[in-house]
Protein backbone atom coordinates (compact mmCIF):
# COMPACT_ATOMS: atom_id res chain seq x y z
CA UNK A 1 0.00 0.00 0.00
CA UNK A 2 2.81 2.44 0.86
CA UNK A 3 4.49 1.80 -2.50
CA UNK A 4 1.24 2.66 -4.28
CA UNK A 5 1.01 5.91 -2.32
CA UNK A 6 4.56 6.78 -3.38
CA UNK A 7 3.65 6.02 -7.02
CA UNK A 8 0.52 8.18 -6.80
CA UNK A 9 2.52 11.09 -5.33
CA UNK A 10 5.08 10.77 -8.13
CA UNK A 11 2.35 10.74 -10.79
CA UNK A 12 0.57 13.72 -9.26
CA UNK A 13 3.83 15.69 -9.04
CA UNK A 14 4.24 15.38 -12.83
CA UNK A 15 0.54 15.83 -13.60
CA UNK A 16 -0.35 18.85 -15.73
CA UNK A 17 -4.17 19.25 -15.71
CA UNK A 18 -4.22 21.74 -18.61
CA UNK A 19 -1.08 21.21 -20.64
CA UNK A 20 -0.11 23.91 -23.12
CA UNK A 21 -0.67 22.71 -26.64
CA UNK A 22 0.71 24.78 -29.45
CA UNK A 23 -1.77 25.02 -32.31
CA UNK A 24 -0.62 25.33 -35.88
CA UNK A 25 -1.06 28.75 -37.47
CA UNK A 26 -3.47 27.34 -40.03
CA UNK A 27 -5.68 25.68 -37.40
CA UNK A 28 -9.37 26.51 -37.70
CA UNK A 29 -10.99 28.07 -34.64
CA UNK A 30 -14.38 26.54 -33.87
CA UNK A 31 -17.09 28.84 -32.49
CA UNK A 32 -20.34 27.50 -31.02
CA UNK A 33 -23.36 29.68 -31.74
CA UNK A 34 -25.61 30.54 -28.82
CA UNK A 35 -29.36 30.10 -29.01
CA UNK A 36 -31.05 33.43 -28.34
CA UNK A 37 -34.60 33.21 -26.95
CA UNK A 38 -37.13 35.02 -29.14
CA UNK A 39 -39.36 36.03 -26.25
CA UNK A 40 -40.67 34.58 -23.00
CA UNK A 41 -43.18 31.83 -23.76
CA UNK A 42 -45.30 29.49 -21.70
CA UNK A 43 -43.58 26.11 -21.47
CA UNK A 44 -45.62 23.01 -20.76
CA UNK A 45 -44.48 19.49 -19.97
CA UNK A 46 -45.23 18.35 -23.51
CA UNK A 47 -43.24 21.10 -25.20
CA UNK A 48 -39.50 21.41 -25.20
CA UNK A 49 -37.99 24.91 -25.59
CA UNK A 50 -35.28 23.36 -27.80
CA UNK A 51 -37.86 22.06 -30.28
CA UNK A 52 -39.38 25.48 -31.11
CA UNK A 53 -38.99 27.12 -34.46
CA UNK A 54 -38.04 29.67 -35.66
CA UNK A 55 -34.72 29.97 -33.83
CA UNK A 56 -32.33 32.85 -33.42
CA UNK A 57 -28.57 32.34 -32.88
CA UNK A 58 -25.72 34.70 -32.18
CA UNK A 59 -21.98 34.20 -32.64
CA UNK A 60 -19.22 36.76 -32.97
CA UNK A 61 -20.51 39.46 -35.35
CA UNK A 62 -23.33 37.33 -36.83
CA UNK A 63 -27.01 36.88 -36.12
CA UNK A 64 -28.51 33.73 -37.64
CA UNK A 65 -32.23 33.16 -37.93
CA UNK A 66 -33.34 29.59 -38.78
CA UNK A 67 -36.85 28.68 -39.92
CA UNK A 68 -38.63 25.53 -41.05
CA UNK A 69 -40.93 25.63 -44.05
CA UNK A 70 -42.67 23.20 -46.39
CA UNK A 71 -41.90 22.93 -50.09
CA UNK A 72 -44.42 22.42 -52.88
CA UNK A 73 -44.33 18.64 -52.47
CA UNK A 74 -44.54 18.77 -48.68
CA UNK A 75 -40.79 18.34 -48.09
CA UNK A 76 -39.25 20.09 -45.11
CA UNK A 77 -36.96 23.01 -45.91
CA UNK A 78 -34.52 24.61 -43.47
CA UNK A 79 -34.14 28.30 -44.24
CA UNK A 80 -31.45 30.51 -42.78
CA UNK A 81 -30.97 34.26 -42.76
CA UNK A 82 -27.58 35.67 -41.82
CA UNK A 83 -27.17 39.29 -40.73
CA UNK A 84 -24.30 41.22 -39.23
CA UNK A 85 -24.25 42.94 -35.84
CA UNK A 86 -21.37 45.06 -37.15
CA UNK A 87 -22.51 48.08 -39.21
CA UNK A 88 -19.17 48.03 -41.06
CA UNK A 89 -19.75 44.49 -42.40
CA UNK A 90 -21.83 44.01 -45.54
CA UNK A 91 -23.76 40.93 -46.58
CA UNK A 92 -21.68 40.73 -49.75
CA UNK A 93 -18.76 39.66 -47.53
CA UNK A 94 -20.72 36.53 -46.59
CA UNK A 95 -21.76 35.67 -50.14
CA UNK A 96 -20.44 32.28 -51.27
CA UNK A 97 -19.48 31.05 -47.78
CA UNK A 98 -20.14 27.28 -47.55
CA UNK A 99 -22.75 26.06 -45.06
CA UNK A 100 -23.00 22.32 -44.34
CA UNK A 101 -25.60 20.24 -42.54
CA UNK A 102 -24.40 17.07 -40.78
CA UNK A 103 -26.74 14.46 -39.28
CA UNK A 104 -26.04 13.40 -35.70
CA UNK A 105 -28.74 10.75 -35.29
CA UNK A 106 -26.89 7.88 -36.95
CA UNK A 107 -25.92 5.09 -34.53
CA UNK A 108 -22.52 5.76 -32.96
CA UNK A 109 -22.02 8.84 -35.11
CA UNK A 110 -21.36 12.24 -33.65
CA UNK A 111 -19.69 14.53 -36.15
CA UNK A 112 -18.59 17.07 -33.58
CA UNK A 113 -17.19 14.50 -31.11
CA UNK A 114 -15.28 12.71 -33.87
CA UNK A 115 -13.98 16.04 -35.16
CA UNK A 116 -12.79 16.99 -31.66
CA UNK A 117 -10.85 13.69 -31.44
CA UNK A 118 -9.30 14.33 -34.84
CA UNK A 119 -11.12 11.42 -36.46
CA UNK A 120 -12.18 11.71 -40.07
CA UNK A 121 -15.85 12.46 -40.38
CA UNK A 122 -18.32 11.73 -43.11
CA UNK A 123 -19.14 14.50 -45.52
CA UNK A 124 -22.15 16.74 -45.00
CA UNK A 125 -25.61 15.44 -45.81
CA UNK A 126 -26.57 18.76 -47.41
CA UNK A 127 -24.43 21.69 -48.53
CA UNK A 128 -25.17 25.17 -49.80
CA UNK A 129 -23.67 28.66 -49.83
CA UNK A 130 -24.81 31.96 -48.39
CA UNK A 131 -26.33 34.05 -51.18
CA UNK A 132 -25.90 37.79 -51.78
CA UNK A 133 -28.80 38.60 -49.42
CA UNK A 134 -27.51 36.41 -46.56
CA UNK A 135 -29.89 33.48 -47.17
CA UNK A 136 -29.37 29.71 -47.20
CA UNK A 137 -31.84 26.99 -48.13
CA UNK A 138 -31.53 23.28 -47.37
CA UNK A 139 -34.11 20.96 -48.97
CA UNK A 140 -35.34 18.37 -48.56
CA UNK A 141 -34.33 17.85 -44.93
CA UNK A 142 -35.53 14.54 -43.42
CA UNK A 143 -36.52 14.27 -39.77
CA UNK A 144 -33.51 13.99 -37.50
CA UNK A 145 -30.97 15.90 -35.44
CA UNK A 146 -28.37 18.01 -37.22
CA UNK A 147 -25.29 20.16 -36.76
CA UNK A 148 -24.85 23.15 -39.05
CA UNK A 149 -21.29 24.27 -39.84
CA UNK A 150 -20.63 27.66 -41.44
CA UNK A 151 -17.12 27.71 -42.95
CA UNK A 152 -15.93 31.28 -42.37
CA UNK A 153 -12.52 32.34 -43.66
CA UNK A 154 -10.65 32.02 -40.35
CA UNK A 155 -12.97 29.85 -38.27
CA UNK A 156 -15.97 27.55 -38.29
CA UNK A 157 -19.25 28.54 -36.74
CA UNK A 158 -21.12 25.52 -35.33
CA UNK A 159 -24.83 25.33 -34.50
CA UNK A 160 -25.70 22.16 -32.60
CA UNK A 161 -28.97 20.50 -31.66
CA UNK A 162 -31.09 21.27 -34.71
CA UNK A 163 -33.93 18.79 -34.23
CA UNK A 164 -36.29 18.55 -37.18
CA UNK A 165 -39.44 16.51 -36.77
CA UNK A 166 -42.47 16.18 -39.01
CA UNK A 167 -44.91 18.82 -37.87
CA UNK A 168 -42.25 21.04 -36.18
Amino acid sequence: CSSEVVDIHRILADFEPFPFVETPRNAVKRILASLVPWQPQLVTRSSSPDARWPRQYSAEHLNISLHLSRGGRGETMLLGLFSSKDADKTMEELEGIPVNLYPTSRPSFSWYENEQKGDHHEGPMLSTEIDDLGNVVFKPVPDGEYIMVICLSENELVIEGLVIEHGS
